[in-house]
């Protein structure tokens, strides 16, 4: 891609953030990936509440032609964005109570 199609290409993708994500929901330019083979990932900073460091990431195909075809358009964790704790079976919760009322009992005897 060269630097006018990297500067068109850019401009695509924006929009194509916004109109899925609204306007206040997609912020700056974050970086540009070459996925190979003519796709390209436009990475922006989402600002939507309650998700802090998460980006907004639109996947660009360039066949040659006068206009790049839009792939993909995704939300995606970024390196500081919250997220859930891993999830730990039931069967090992249960038992982690179940110790600690053993516990308790023997402390209460």
């Amino acid at each position: 891609m060269t630097k006018p199609d990297a500067k068109r290409f850019l401009e695509v993708a924006r929009v194509a953030a916004t109109q899925n994500a609204g306007e206040k929901a997609v912020s700056t330019f974050v970086e540009l990936i070459d996925e190979g083979d003519g796709a390209y990932s436009f990475v922006f900073e989402a600002k939507l509440e309650g998700y802090q460091g998460w980006l907004w990431s639109v996947t660009l195909f360039d066949s040659g032609d006068e206009s790049p075809t839009i792939s993909e358009v995704v939300l995606l964790p970024g390196e500081q964005a919250l997220l859930a704790p891993a999830w730990v079976p039931w069967s090992e919760r249960l038992a982690d109570w179940k110790a600690l009322q053993v516990e308790l009992e023997a402390q209460a005897a």
